[in-house]
């Protein structure tokens, strides 16, 4: 980005009225405001004055030509800039190193852009930023600042360096990061410091931030080797480092992890992550290292990891690598239900011809998995057969059978979606973390969610950690999207171009959802601005 041109005192407020400005002349048709357009927005490049006033041009457009006639790429870049025009510089450099942590690498490259010193301040931003040359500078000096706590957040350098999400995404920095790595460790830093973050409370290490955050197999190897550990010194049943380097489609620090010999429980436990996500490579990791394929989760249903399979929607691939690894279909959920009833219920036809090769016992199917394996399939004639014969069928299910639909919906089967509703399934009804809504709202499962819309769902139900179908939404187009940073997509034959959270917050606020809950841009997802500045405008 190049300098930024500002009065004397920039304010946002400057910024937005001369965007309103622009518009009212270009809807009066004044040339110097299509000249204006014509330099600075790329779909007026030469066009005439004419083309210009008729391109159907909005308040959006305007500010494009505001931030590129300040000097910025975009509005969101303006509105970073203007607002960190005003800080002190110790105060720039904190909000760049949150920026940084908290994933909001554009808000931390505008101030990077606008204040280069920022990189540089101290060991904490050094490290941060992956600025090894600087960072070498002040080790030399003091060695002792390799292990001093300070930046915003009272860290350990190393640990800013492996839980910036720079560390990942930018190749340069990362590169400085992995040599400045190295020199931190080689002054004395501990490979096993730690924060404490989120709740329930759980402990995030480097070595969290290297395999788990950024999928790094050479910063992973490097922390492992001076002596990180991979259970994270933890007594939870799991490992932040193991569970979420099972994210990534990239195995290469997930075996770096389990040949470091983590606690075996933790294996087996950290193997139920790999099954969230199409990614034989990983699950044939796990069983290779001893994950026992008959362990329990010790709460909610108490499923083996076979159930987590076939709950989660895995390929009849994976189910059979489980099968022959030893996972015993005969073992039941919490729910009392065995493999093959569980994979019929959830509309899993290859993977129930797998397991009834092993041995599931198709004498323990009950006429109630059989009308919801009809629903799973969105089988219309099978399940308006069933109804025929028993028209209160759907009123005698129980809380968790109604739930399949929630499931159906969190996974964007439409047809299964359709086909429960016509049978008389609430639209409201709930499953695991909300109603079907919320759970289709957080995977940006539009299409699902307009149909639940459409038969009276009601957007402003709470999902179970309060939040409304649009809160969910939010969360999940940064939690929850198809396919981010390398990481396979999560679900059942979830297809990324299926998940579009923005249409889904488009579709709750068409039937009402509240839009105070939408965020202040830059939020980071250009669509998502796009959207809260048209509905704003509106």
């Amino acid at each position: 980005m190049s300098a930024l041109h500002f009065p004397v005192r920039p304010s946002l407020e400057h910024a937005r009225k001369a965007a309103k400005s622009l518009i009212r002349a270009l809807r009066d048709r004044d040339p110097g405001a299509a000249a204006r357009m014509r330099r600075s927005h790329p779909r007026c490049a030469g066009l005439d004055e004419a083309a210009i006033f008729d391109a159907g041009l909005k308040l959006a457009d305007a500010q494009l030509v505001v931030a590129r006639e300040a000097g910025a790429e975009s509005w969101p870049r303006l509105v970073q800039a203007i607002a960190s025009a005003g800080l002190d510089f110790r105060a720039a450099v904190d909000r760049a190193i949150e920026a940084a942590i908290d994933g909001h690498l554009d808000q931390a490259r505008a101030l990077l852009a606008s204040r280069p010193e920022i990189a540089e301040a101290d060991v904490h931003a050094a490290s941060t930023f992956g600025q090894s040359e600087a960072l070498g500078r002040l080790l030399a000096k003091d060695p002792s600042l390799a292990t001093a706590r300070g930046g915003p957040r009272g860290w350990e350098p190393l640990l800013y360096l492996a839980l910036s999400r720079f560390l990942g995404r930018d190749a340069e920095r990362s590169s400085g990061m992995r040599v400045a790595a190295r020199m931190l460790l080689d002054a004395g830093a501990d490979p096993n410091a730690y924060t404490v973050m989120g709740s329930p409370e759980f402990k995030q290490t480097p070595l969290y931030g290297a395999a788990g955050l950024a999928g790094d197999p050479e910063l992973t190897r490097l922390l492992l080797e001076a002596g990180a550990d991979p259970n994270d010194d933890t007594e939870f049943l799991g490992s932040e480092s193991l569970y979420h380097a099972s994210e990534h489609a990239d195995t290469r620090c997930l075996q770096l992890l389990l040949e470091a010999g983590p606690d075996p429980d933790k294996v087996s436990y950290c193997l139920g992550r790999a099954l969230d996500f199409e990614n034989p490579r990983a699950v044939a990791l796990y069983l290779r290292h001893g994950a026992d394929p008959n362990f329990r989760n010790p709460f909610g249903r108490r499923e083996t990891r076979l159930h987590k399979a076939l709950i989660g929607g895995r390929s009849p691939e994976i189910i059979a690598m489980l099968l022959d690894a030893g996972a015993d279909p005969a073992l039941g959920t919490a729910d009392g239900h065995g493999a093959l009833a569980l994979a019929l219920r959830l509309g899993r036809s290859e993977a129930a011809e797998l397991i009834r090769a092993k041995g599931g016992d198709l004498g323990r199917v009950s006429a109630t998995d059989q009308f919801l394996a009809a629903c799973a399939l969105g089988d219309a004639p099978a399940v308006a057969a069933a109804l025929a014969a028993d028209p209160r069928r759907v009123e005698r299910l129980d809380h968790r059978d109604r739930a399949l639909l929630a499931a159906m919906a969190f996974e964007g089967r439409l047809p299964a979606v359709r086909t429960m509703l016509d049978a008389g399934f609430d639209p409201d009804t709930r499953g695991d973390f909300g109603t079907a809504l919320n759970m289709a709202a957080w995977r940006g499962q539009a299409a699902v969610v307009r149909l639940l819309l459409e038969r009276g769902a009601d957007p402003a139900i709470r999902n179970d950690y309060g939040g409304s179908a649009l809160g969910s939404a939010l969360h999940g187009l940064t939690q929850a999207p198809g396919e981010l940073g390398g990481r396979t997509a999560e679900g059942a034959a979830l297809a990324p171009r299926q998940v579009d959270h923005v249409a889904v917050i488009d579709a709750l606020l068409e039937a009402g959802a509240d839009p105070t809950e939408l965020p202040d841009p830059p939020t980071g997802n250009a669509a998502l601005d796009a959207l809260i500045l048209r509905r704003r405008e509106a």
